[in-house]
């Protein structure tokens, strides 16, 4: 039983081992939450104006939009976090240039995400050393 169980590790970790990346860049699923993350900004933009009524039937989306835009903050922070190879790196900051440019929430939201992709850029470089 001890064996068997050694040898299971054993296999589990040079499966990992000699594996390339276990994280590949989803662009489709990264540019659709950028988007996403553009839309709610710019909604919650609105709804926050000093100008907007109060007692819109908008403002009852407030709560749901809030935790829908977190969640996507989350997600693009994964992705970025997840980043580990220079291939990957290029095809993120790829998509960060097209949001920048854009115009308006697209192209703040562009820069940050480049900034980001910098500082990842960075890390890996160090990595590599």
């Amino acid at each position: 039983m001890r064996k068997i169980l050694s040898i299971s590790i054993l296999f589990a970790f040079l499966s990992l081992a000699f594996s390339g990346s276990a994280f590949a860049l989803d662009v489709k699923s990264f540019h659709k939450d950028l988007n996403d993350w553009a839309c709610i900004t710019a909604y919650l933009d609105v709804v926050m104006h000093p100008g907007f009524p109060h007692n819109s039937p908008m403002n009852s989306n407030l709560p749901q939009r809030l935790e829908e835009l977190d969640k996507v903050k989350r997600s693009v922070m994964k992705v970025i976090n997840g980043i580990e190879t220079t291939e990957e790196l290029a095809t993120a900051q790829k998509v960060a240039d097209e949001f920048r440019a854009m115009h308006s929430f697209e192209r703040e939201i562009g820069e940050y995400v480049s900034q980001l992709l910098k500082e990842r850029a960075k890390y890996i470089s160090l990595q590599l050393q």
